[in-house]
């Protein structure tokens, strides 16, 4: 289905781009061409939205394609007297004619967004063959007629008989509102070229019945009622069609799983171009029918006897899961192996530290049994709407005599960059934990702006010491290299211009401490343009755990001696098991481990299953048996705004007063005591870290040290 919306978005950027450029010469066809346009430029518009959120599927459920088949019925609005070619000699219009006809079509339909609970949003699309759209249409001219060989005059009436014979095919994209379980609303517009375009004319006199018509020739009656008899290719005809669908349909499904759907259908659609150039004619068809759809997933929900089943299942896996681990427990004893997790109790911490709070009302929790499950505990997880503003940092560091880009710096082939997105919470989560996460998606954020915004420019500086020397290359050659690095991948992987890229070097003096060494080993990026380097914006949901922190007491035993251990501690997520946390090490253990849940939040409201495994010097194995603990999920109204800041940003000083609400809480985290006051915070809540925010280990991490994060509440 991506494939198919891909190659569809391709022609009709091409349509565009063709329509766009073509300027019409004939005064006759420029509402045509106009029309042509607006749609074609609209259905560009339509598939790129379309493709640009079908990378996030909200439900899978939503999944459809079919084939279908409907009756027509065609309505032809006729306000012409005559198509060029064809000869008339009214003074009224064809008028209104109409016809029955068929459509079959093949169907496709994926889920966008979800709206409430039940409500799904689509885009659908549909590849549609119509025939029998034409119709009889009739015009009458009362003139004055000679009576068989009697010259004297009476009224006659004319018939003027147009018979087109039409059949379409065309592409129909929709987007779709699936309103509840079954039924679903359609909007969306028609493009289609003619297949058959055909039609035949006559001239015949309807009354009296004694009047026939002159022979042209010699001018004698010759007894006929009916002359002009034509037809043929309908001439002038126009090569696009474009139309307004809309429609709704209603599911039935016939399976208990709920994945084959016969499906009752009713659709209106209303032409806005013309069959022929230059003359005003619409055709409006009402189709009913039905098709048959698939789904690649279930659609139905569970009936009781499965829900039962399941359940049943999953006892006795779990069952068979405990009486393994007690086989297994039973041969270690024998081997003097054993994995235990013993207690747990909760625990919660300062705010910045991630050892448990020493205040007496913040401790570590009451002891909890460790059983196969943790009865009476329930960790509470309030799910609030999170926006991060991250100031980028606009450097790109080396190591020490190289020139080539680091393993930290996220990197992309060509052929992948589609996969990066500067609005993707799902790339840039681990924010929540740290932005710099954020930061070492510097090349693409740049490259992919660079790509949006083809009138910017870009200048790499890069920057050596007087010590360094990779190899023969001197200090002044390596600073070029590293500048030269970074342009290399903006142009090989974005597709950069190499002439909207000016790369310069500089050389400097080597520094007294080895961080400020570090420092000075990068590339400055710089650009005129401000929207090139400007702040990154990420919207997410961010999980608050209560209590925020798990302490987790293990006990090993390995009388051959410890070897390895491992505690794991997964989630199941709809179809697939994540794992939340993963801890091992060699031979010496931690007695009480912690778990801290503000930055491995629980995933989903599913149970969470914790165990302890361990290898001994002999390469025997061990499992504990699987810990349950209860999960409950709330959400919380409100939002919270968090600003990471490398200095004193205006831009983002004046977003973070956009922010504020006559109720908001701001807590500003910084070793600058005056970054309060300088970001216009008099109200702040100003906290000096006890540690560094950010990995110190790092140059880009003592720079984000230097700025600080601001909270909106």
């Amino acid at each position: 289905m991506m494939s198919f919306l891909k190659s569809i978005h391709n022609k009709f950027s091409q349509m565009v781009a063709q329509t766009l450029l073509s300027a019409p010469q004939d005064a006759s066809v420029k509402t045509c061409v106009t029309a042509q346009t607006g749609v074609s430029v609209l259905l560009w518009i339509f598939f790129s939205s379309g493709l640009a959120l079908f990378a996030q599927s909200p439900d899978t459920t939503a999944i459809r394609y079919g084939l279908g088949g409907a009756y027509m019925l065609n309505q032809h609005q006729a306000n012409f007297f005559q198509i060029p070619g064809i000869p008339t000699c009214c003074t009224d219009a064809y008028g209104v004619g109409s016809s029955t006809g068929w459509n079959v079509s093949l169907s496709g339909e994926i889920p966008l967004k979800r709206i409430g609970e039940v409500a799904v949003m689509s885009l659908s699309g549909r590849v549609v063959l119509s025939g029998g759209i034409g119709a009889n249409l009739i015009s009458l001219e009362n003139v004055p007629a000679s009576s068989g060989q009697v010259s004297t005059l009476s009224s006659a009436i004319f018939q003027h008989n147009f018979s087109p014979s039409l059949s379409l095919i065309s592409v129909e994209p929709f987007v779709s509102l699936r309103l509840w379980k079954w039924l679903s609303l359609y909007a969306g517009i028609q493009v289609g070229t003619w297949l058959q375009k055909t039609y035949t004319y006559d001239e015949r006199i309807s009354s009296p019945s004694n009047i026939v018509y002159i022979n042209q020739d010699d001018k004698q009656f010759d007894g006929k009622t009916i002359r002009n008899i034509r037809g043929g290719e309908l001439p002038n005809s126009n090569p696009l069609q474009f139309a307004l669908v809309g429609g709704f349909a209603y599911e039935l499904p016939v399976t208990r799983t709920g994945t084959i759907l016969p499906t009752l259908e009713a659709f209106y659609t209303y032409n806005l171009t013309s069959p022929v150039s230059g003359v005003n004619w619409r055709i409006s068809s009402l189709r009913v029918g039905a098709t048959l759809r698939f789904s690649p997933y279930r659609t139905t929900e569970l009936t009781a006897q499965e829900i039962e089943q399941k359940y049943q299942d999953s006892l006795r896996s779990a069952q068979e899961l405990t009486k393994k681990a007690l086989a297994e427990a039973k041969e270690a004893r024998k081997k003097e192996l054993a994995a235990k997790i013993d207690d747990i109790r909760p625990i919660y911490f300062d705010d910045d530290d991630s050892m448990p709070s020493d205040s007496t009302a913040r401790n570590v929790g009451g002891k909890i049994s460790a059983k196969l499950s943790l009865d009476q505990f329930v960790l509470n997880v309030r799910k609030v709407a999170s926006v991060q503003t991250i100031e980028l940092l606009p450097l790109v560091f080396f190591n020490e005599n190289s020139s080539v880009l680091p393993v930290r710096y996220k990197t992309y082939n060509s052929s992948d960059i589609g996969k990066f997105s500067l609005d993707s919470p799902l790339l840039l989560s681990p924010t929540q934990s740290s932005p710099l996460a954020a930061y070492y998606q510097v090349l693409n954020i740049i490259g992919k702006r660079l790509q949006a915004n083809p009138a910017a420019n870009v200048i790499l500086t890069g920057v050596a010491t007087q010590r360094e020397q990779d190899g023969n290359w001197l200090a002044d050659r390596l600073a070029e290299r590293r500048a030269q690095a970074v342009s290399n991948y903006l142009q090989d992987v974005w597709r950069v211009q190499a002439s909207r890229i000016t790369t310069k070097s500089s050389v400097v003096a080597s520094s007294q401490t080895a961080e400020e060494q570090e420092e000075l080993r990068r590339v400055d990026v710089s650009s005129a343009d401000s929207s090139i380097t400007a702040p990154v914006r990420i919207e997410a949901e961010r999980r608050i755990v209560t209590p925020p922190g798990l302490q987790i007491g293990l006990q090993i035993g390995a009388g051959a001696g410890l070897k390895q251990w491992d505690l794991d501690i997964s989630q199941s997520n709809g179809r697939e098991v994540i794992t939340l946390l993963n801890a091992n090490g060699g031979a010496t253990y931690p007695e009480r481990f912690v778990w801290d849940m503000r930055s491995h939040p629980p995933i989903s409201s599913d149970d969470i299953a914790m165990r302890l495994s361990i290898d001994d010097a002999s390469n025997n194995k061990f499992e504990s048996p699987i810990i349950s603990i209860k999960v409950q999920e709330t959400a919380q109204k409100g939002r919270l705004e968090t600003f990471t800041i490398l200095q004193f940003s205006p831009i983002l000083a004046s977003r973070i007063r956009s922010s504020l609400q006559p109720a908001s809480t701001v807590i500003v985290r910084s070793q600058d005591a005056g970054l309060a006051q300088s970001l216009g915070l008099s109200n702040a809540d100003q906290k000096p870290p006890k540690k560094p925010l950010f990995d110190t280990k790092s140059p880009e991490g003592r720079f984000y040290n230097r700025g600080g994060v601001v909270e909106v509440r």
